[in-house]
């Protein structure tokens, strides 16, 4: 896995860092509902869905999605995580696995369903780490079951 990272001292003294993230989804959804071809990914601010790539060493089904997003050291010791992949306000930065029809409209999807993943537990240091020793900040999704997953986010081991 090619791992992204740089470090830039912003004009007002806080550090902005590059930092590539892994998400694996050990049982994704189906790619059909009844007839219908389905699309299961990770949603961007415009609607699209990236497709995960298979993953089989975490399982015969899994995929994983291998994105870059910009951090910024905040006043709080949690990262503010921004970029193509992140919703939501400051204070609860989220990724999105969501489910669609193929023909899903972007300018007004439904989504048969959308399961959150919380951007509020990774803390700076760890974002500090994984840039230093170009290392991805990597998340199992297990369950799909809910509109939120407990996720952990941990430091890759490989590479």
């Amino acid at each position: 896995m090619l791992i992204e990272s740089s470090i830039i001292m912003h004009s007002q003294g806080e550090f902005i860092m590059e930092v590539t993230l892994r998400v694996i989804v050990n049982v994704p959804m189906p790619n059909r509902s009844g007839d219908t071809p389905m699309l299961f990914g990770l949603q961007d601010k415009n609607n699209g869905l990236l497709i995960g790539t298979p993953c089989p060493k975490m399982g015969i089904e899994a995929v994983e999605y291998v994105f870059t997003l910009t951090a910024k050291q905040s006043d709080m010791e949690y990262a503010n995580l921004t970029g193509a992949y992140v919703h939501g306000i400051a204070r609860d930065r989220v990724l999105y696995l969501a489910y669609a029809p193929a023909d899903y409209n972007r300018e007004a999807p439904e989504w048969k369903r959308r399961v959150k993943i919380s951007l509020m537990t990774i803390r700076w240091t760890m974002v500090e780490k994984a840039v230093r020793e170009e290392r991805a900040l990597e998340a199992i999704v297990g369950n799909l079951l809910g509109t939120r997953s407990n996720a952990v986010w941990t430091l890759t081991h490989e590479d």
